[in-house]
């Protein structure tokens, strides 16, 4: 699944975008307050699967795998643009513009991503990321080839490798990864360094990217404040371009770490993790790719749907107009002065989401 690092805030510190490799007019301006859902991305969770086992990860671990005929046709009808028979907060007509993989380990189904990606190219489609932790593959023979086969497919996009003391990788084996995926892509900043940094841990994840880059032949350009877990810095050298993002670790709404925060979060509409359809490998649809995503509230429908049906959906469901035209600072305040208690104050808007889905009742009273 997707993770904070592809919040607007730290996108704006390198001037990228959430795929890190093309920016859309939509994403050019700051984040409009209340402008409704208009999603232009889709991302596609093939699987749960994971070849780990991560004390921090969300996703449920089950075998279910998404159809590939089903994905192609859903990819196909929202690429050739959905207007909705609905006004109101709908939008007006489905504009998609790129593609990306989650999961799960995509590269464990990678039947799937070469056959959605030779789709998304036929459609004009450009590519968001790929996640992956980079850890499934036995040599380097195989590695090569399999990267080889997504390029051939048409993918163009950014590799984005989780890496961090949850993952327990080995840094040589995580660089041998990075430097074979520059090197099958002719592309300096091919990959994308995703790094989770749980509370108290600042020191040890800048250190494990201290162990990474040496082994990589990089140097580590830009620096964090004292007390910050959130930002970028480069990894520059031996013939590499990496951008690595570090983000707080998230918790789940009913886990006591998750509200321990200082000042409320910040507003942002969901505009970060937002603005796209997330294709879980059940088939269903949610409008984001933050981890709240798997709750029932958010879900909009499935991709046995039109595109028109799931647009008329979102614009229906409370949850998606509470995240992208209210705002769920209002819900909060909301929900405060209607008596609700919470458990403390987070500045994760993921897990108020969570949160908030997890009490629909209470929140559809307001």
């Amino acid at each position: 699944m997707c993770n904070l690092a592809e919040r607007t805030e730290t996108q704006k510190a390198v001037g990228k975008t959430r795929a890190g490799c093309y920016t859309s007019p939509m994403h050019e301006r700051k984040s409009a307050a209340g402008r409704g859902f208009f999603p232009t991305e889709i991302i596609f969770a093939p699987t749960n699967s994971c070849n780990l086992r991560c004390a921090h990860c969300t996703v449920p671990k089950d075998a279910g795998r998404l159809d590939i005929g089903e994905a192609e046709r859903f990819l196909r009808a929202c690429a050739s643009g959905a207007e909705p028979e609905s006004g109101g907060t709908a939008p007006k007509r489905l504009h998609i513009e790129r593609v990306g993989f989650s999961g799960g380990e995509p590269f464990l189904y990678q039947e799937f991503i070469e056959r959605i990606s030779a789709a998304a190219v036929e459609e004009g489609l450009l590519f968001g990321r790929i996640m992956t932790n980079g850890l499934w593959w036995q040599s380097k023979a195989e590695l090569a080839a399999r990267l080889e086969a997504v390029r051939d497919a048409g993918f163009d996009g950014r590799l984005g490798v989780s890496f961090d003391a949850f993952h327990g990788q080995n840094a040589g084996r995580t660089a041998a990864f990075c430097r074979t995926a520059i090197e099958v892509w002719n592309d300096a900043a091919a990959v994308e360094i995703q790094t989770a940094v749980p509370p108290g841990g600042r020191e040890c994840a800048l250190a494990l990217l201290d162990g990474f880059a040496a082994e990589l032949g990089c140097t580590v350009r830009g620096t964090l404040k004292r007390t910050q877990r959130r930002g970028a810095l480069i990894l520059e050298g031996g013939g590499a371009f990496l951008t690595a993002f570090l983000f707080p670790q998230s918790f789940r709404a009913q886990d006591r770490e998750a509200w321990r925060a200082r000042k409320w979060f910040s507003e942002d509409f969901c505009e970060g993790p937002g603005q796209l359809l997330y294709v879980h490998p059940d088939g269903s649809v949610a409008p984001c790719c933050g981890f709240a995503n798997g709750n029932a509230a958010l879900k909009i429908g499935t991709i046995r749907q039109t595109p028109q049906e799931l647009l008329r959906a979102a614009a229906e469901n409370p949850m998606v107009r509470r995240c992208y035209t209210d705002g769920l600072s209002a819900l909060r305040r909301k929900m405060k002065k209607g008596g609700v208690r919470f458990p403390g104050r987070t500045d994760d808007n993921c897990t108020f989401c969570d949160f908030a889905c997890a009490c629909t009742e209470q929140a559809d009273a307001f």
